[in-house]
């Protein structure tokens, strides 16, 4: 007589296995499985049918680069990769027009200082500055924002 299967049809019927590992090893594994959306079991799997299939290609697997066996996209997936950062980076603004965006944003904050220097709101503005760029490089700054404020008359 013959049992029958419980559980989902499409669940493969075949040999269960265990394995030990450390805590730092799983939590590799999982994170390896996880990145190419796969179980646990069926990453393991692949990579030790993988290993197989580069034995029986004669590839020694001593001789593999140190953290190959890490690698978790194929040679197509790397290249899609490299082709999508490529397009990205022709897409992205050349170096002068970088340059021009600094110095529009160092204008624009050394405007804001020179008006709270003429309004009167050294100390706010020192505040201001400390918090973003700690207490010595804030001094820095003030120091010339006033040198700035002074020579262009703005002083209250």
């Amino acid at each position: 007589m013959s049992r029958k299967r419980t559980g989902p049809k499409n669940r493969i019927s075949g040999v269960h296995l265990s394995i030990s590992c450390t805590d730092a090893e799983w939590a590799r594994i999982r994170r390896l499985a996880d990145a190419v959306g796969k179980t646990i079991s069926r990453y393991l799997i692949d990579c030790a049918m993988e290993a197989v299939a580069l034995m029986e290609k004669g590839v020694d697997m001593d001789a593999l680069p140190a953290g190959a066996e890490g690698l978790v996209l194929d040679g197509a997936q790397q290249q899609a990769l490299l082709d999508g950062v490529t397009d990205l980076a022709g897409r992205l603004p050349g170096g002068r027009q970088i340059a021009e965006q600094a110095a529009m944003a160092a204008f624009m904050f050394d405007a804001v200082l020179l008006d709270m220097a003429r309004r009167g709101l050294r100390a706010e503005r020192d505040a201001l500055l400390a918090t973003h760029f700690g207490s010595e490089r804030a001094a820095e700054i003030a120091t010339g924002a006033d040198r700035r404020a002074a020579e262009r008359g703005l002083a209250p």
